[in-house]
């Protein structure tokens, strides 16, 4: 025969429940999902490369004279929404130098790291 829980304690555990944040009773016992709340995001790849490219520390192909004019005028309007701290950054030498990717990738750190659109 199993031994039954009195009412009391069942009422007393709801009470319990019903007082915790939103936010904690959605996770009590759920899998690890990878989701924010779990604290497992998910490194950004792009984030990292275009850090790297910013701050010098990935090596850039010859410059490509087809790409200066497009990549330069890309660089221009991504220095002029940089805040202060950015703009300290010449942009200018990467025109020409840098793959489609790690432009995307530039780009991305930017609008993350210095919030700009």
């Amino acid at each position: 025969m199993r031994p039954q829980i009195p009412w009391s304690r069942i009422a007393v555990m709801f009470t319990c429940l019903a007082a915790l944040p939103g936010h904690a009773v959605a996770h009590i016992g759920a899998s690890d999902r990878g989701s924010p709340a779990s604290g497992n995001e998910k490194p950004d790849a792009l984030y990292d490369l275009g850090q790297r490219v910013f701050a010098g520390l990935t090596p850039l192909a010859q410059v490509d004279e087809k790409l200066v004019a497009k990549q330069k005028t890309q660089l221009e309007a991504l220095t002029k929404k940089l805040t202060d701290v950015g703009r300290e950054k010449d942009l200018m030498p990467l025109a020409g130098r840098l793959s489609d990717y790690q432009l995307t990738a530039l780009t991305h750190f930017l609008a993350k790291r210095f919030n700009i659109r």
